[in-house]
């Protein structure tokens, strides 16, 4: 199942397709090891850091240059030979692999009790290509206990007449076994198995590298997987085709994903990864207000530009979000209404937000657009103040628009009004200077036109 690679443009979820299994014969990277003569003294000693970079070597490649880097030349051999171990996946060159290979995507704690009849005789027959030719069925699965994700896969080795065990260490004995299945529970010798010359099947993220299968991999929680889909024909996949989902009813699960895949390798099977859309920014909030992002609307209204869940902000109006959103999902609250404004002159607003807001006001009274911005903010750590000075040219009403979006934990959002320009927004806001937006128990040169109509958006 899944790896890396593009995202598929869809308005209402952002998903991507990714290669499933990895089966393949000629595949993997021989490790590069060289001899040192040490003298009997150290005279002199240089890390490979700067000391002699550009003076007495270059270090051609140095950085991270993976085989999926953007940046690797054309014809370029392999990654970056002078990389950290932090920085590349791969520091070798590529070598055939002891047998045959197959990495899945798959975890030990994937529920076991929804997962579909199809997937698991794809297991199967994935099996059998590996073990082909074998005259036994011994199988070493690492570790042979745990997680209902590795038990089902135990259980149907053993209903296909697999004897399955835990592999004794020791002296790694190939006769022994005719397939290794390494669990992310696996015992700590990273590369314990990489040059055995028996069938293997992994679904260790972390490990794909140092078996040399792929990149390193991820773990991921609460993946939601769509239909598989099988490509071509290879034996792995038993004659079957076409698609299938792995869960019979949607289940969001851990999955050990694998990293970049070498060339030779021949994905079987694919499918979608569903990312549920966040609201997290402002160009989320107008794709929601345009209705080209799907939603969940909620009407009310407020008569103070106070709302709040969880984050009270400087004033104690705190009206609800319509609708009351559960914590969980993401939303955005757009509150729009009239201003009266006493007399010309120049006025500051102040949008206090957690986690990003935008506050628009109409002063040409040509409609609300983004020429109306008098107020942006996006960052998302927590409460935030900004405050801005507006001019305006005559008394009277104007309209405005004040969203908000919610992207975890708290929310709150508040407009504030001062009389004269550039009043100091202290924190707590000064209760002298400023005032809600439509608190009438303070009387000031702006105030609300009746109240204002909200709407939130949840996805």
């Amino acid at each position: 199942m899944p790896a890396s690679s593009k995202r598929l443009a869809d308005p209402v979820r952002s998903s991507f397709k990714i290669p499933g299994w990895i089966l393949h014969t000629s595949v993997a990277c021989a490790l590069l090891g060289t001899a040192t003569i040490l003298p009997a003294a150290v005279i002199y000693q240089e890390g490979f850091e700067t000391e002699g970079e550009g003076v007495r070597y270059v270090s051609e490649g140095r950085g991270k240059l993976d085989f999926d880097s953007p940046d690797l030349p054309v014809g370029f051999p392999g990654p970056s030979f002078w990389g950290r171990k932090s920085e590349v996946s791969f520091v070798g060159v590529r070598a055939v692999a002891a047998d045959r290979r197959a990495v899945m995507n798959w975890n030990h704690t994937i529920p076991s009790e929804n997962i579909s009849e199809d997937f698991l005789k794809v297991f199967d027959s994935t099996v059998a290509w590996l073990t082909q030719g074998r005259s036994t069925k011994q199988v070493y699965f690492i570790p042979n206990s745990g997680g209902t994700g590795a038990t089902i896969l135990k259980d149907r080795l053993e209903a296909a007449g697999f004897t399955v065990s835990d592999d004794p260490l020791g002296p790694l004995d190939t006769t022994a076994m005719d397939l290794i299945i390494r669990t992310p529970a696996s015992e700590p010798d990273v590369t314990r198995y990489t040059f055995a010359a028996v069938p293997y099947l992994s679904f260790v993220s972390t490990l794909h590298d140092d078996d040399l299968l792929t990149g390193f991999g991820q773990r991921v929680n609460n993946l939601e997987v769509g239909d598989l889909t099988t490509v071509g024909t290879h034996p792995a996949l038993g004659g079957k085709t076409g698609s299938f989902p792995l869960f019979v009813e949607p289940t969001p699960a851990t999955f050990d994903l694998m990293g970049f895949l070498p060339s030779g390798a021949t994905p079987v099977l694919t499918y979608v990864e569903r990312v549920p859309v966040t609201v997290n920014n402002l160009a989320k909030v107008d794709q929601l207000i345009a209705g080209t992002l799907e939603s969940i609307k909620t009407e009310g209204s407020t008569a103070v530009a106070d709302i709040a869940a969880g984050e009270v902000g400087d004033w104690p109006h705190d009206a609800q979000v319509p609708g009351s959103p559960d914590g969980s999902v993401t939303y955005a609250v757009v509150g729009r209404g009239q201003i009266q404004v006493a007399a010309a002159g120049t006025y500051s607003f102040h949008l206090g937000v957690d986690d990003g807001g935008r506050l628009r006001i109409d002063r040409n009274k040509n409609g609300l657009d983004a020429g109306d911005n008098v107020i942006v903010q996006e960052d998302g750590t927590g409460f935030l103040r900004v405050a801005a000075d507006v001019t305006f040219d005559a008394a009277g009403t104007y309209d405005f628009e004040w969203v908000s979006f919610y992207t975890g934990s708290n929310f709150g959002s508040e407009v504030s009004v001062a009389r004269g320009a550039g009043a100091a927004v202290a924190v707590p806001l000064d209760g002298s200077t400023w005032q809600a937006l439509g608190d009438t128990s303070v009387t000031g040169d702006i105030a609300l036109n009746g109240a204002i109509a909200l709407t939130t958006y949840v996805i």
